[in-house]
């Protein structure tokens, strides 16, 4: 990867984004895509984009939203697309201002982000208390990637977690619009705290780790013969995307389990940590429905 391409990786928020596409379309370079004036309208929080979040954003009513702002395109689409209909009506009923904005100032808004033509100008989501009465929780131990955050969360959602818990000396500082978007709105409804992995007491670690994987102190199972009693309450622990869970993480762990590939002799001896967490998480729910 040369300097240049650092520098641009650096300045565009993770994530699935337009600037590229765009490039490409109108001939023009990245950076003149980025330097081009475009005005746009000042924001008293952020820009909260596409059809889900918004629309989660809506319902779950976490946010303070100063105004909706959606393409005259879109807005047609209203009788066509039910989420569009529902973010307008929501709109309505919660009295909350609706303007528009044109296609690159959407672009500029957003940083080029995949936006649908919709974003709310809206409060940031703060870090919540922690919940030590949930019985299941996710614990992410040095997960930085905004993408692979927000497709986690999507993915607990899903299979019935609302807690999320990022380990307070190795997370990013902020709950981002990148992550609600990775999560598909998911995020509006979760709760999502730091913490010290001491303040874990009470809950039974259950950590992950890559095929071939050796501790001397903690057992490793494959997830085939993994089971659990439904009494326990769980954390399960996921490690970051290069080197995976702290030395410290493991040695809290009761249990270490793995998905064993399929495939032997390949460089490629890992999963993306979110495709993890859904294996891990569907296989934890076909237990309980076993048991």
């Amino acid at each position: 990867m040369n300097c240049f391409t650092k520098r641009l990786f650096s300045s565009i928020d993770s994530g699935p984004n337009l600037i590229f596409r765009k490039a490409k379309v109108s001939g023009k370079s990245i950076e003149d895509l980025k330097s081009s004036k475009v005005i746009v309208p000042g924001f008293k929080g952020e820009a909260l984009y596409g059809t889900s979040p918004v629309l989660e954003a809506l319902i779950a009513g976490r946010r303070k939203i100063f105004k909706l702002y959606i393409k005259r395109s879109v807005k047609d689409r209203r009788f066509e697309d039910g989420r569009v209909s529902k973010i307008l009506s929501l709109a309505e009923e919660l009295k909350i201002p609706v303007g528009r904005l044109t296609q690159a100032q959407f672009d500029r808004k957003t940083n080029f982000q995949l936006h649908n033509g919709v974003c709310i100008d809206a409060s940031s989501m703060s870090f919540s208390d922690f919940n030590d009465e949930c019985q299941q929780l996710l614990f992410l131990d040095g997960v930085l990637d905004p993408g692979n955050i927000g497709a986690i969360a999507r993915t607990a959602f899903y299979f019935g977690i609302s807690q999320l818990v990022l380990r307070s000396s190795r997370c990013p500082n902020l709950i981002t619009p990148v992550m609600s978007k990775a999560s598909s709105g998911a995020l509006e409804h979760m709760s999502v705290s730091k913490l010290d992995d001491e303040k874990l007491s009470g809950f039974t670690l259950i950590g992950t780790v890559e095929p071939g994987s050796t501790n001397e102190k903690v057992p490793i199972i494959d997830i085939r013969n993994f089971t659990t009693d439904q009494g326990k309450k769980l954390a399960l622990v996921l490690g970051d995307e290069g080197e995976g869970m702290s030395p410290l993480m493991r040695s809290l762990c009761e249990k270490l389990v793995t998905i064993p590939r399929l495939r032997e002799n390949s460089s490629v001896n890992s999963l993306n940590v979110s495709v993890a967490a859904g294996i891990f998480l569907y296989h934890l729910n076909q237990t309980y429905i076993k048991e």
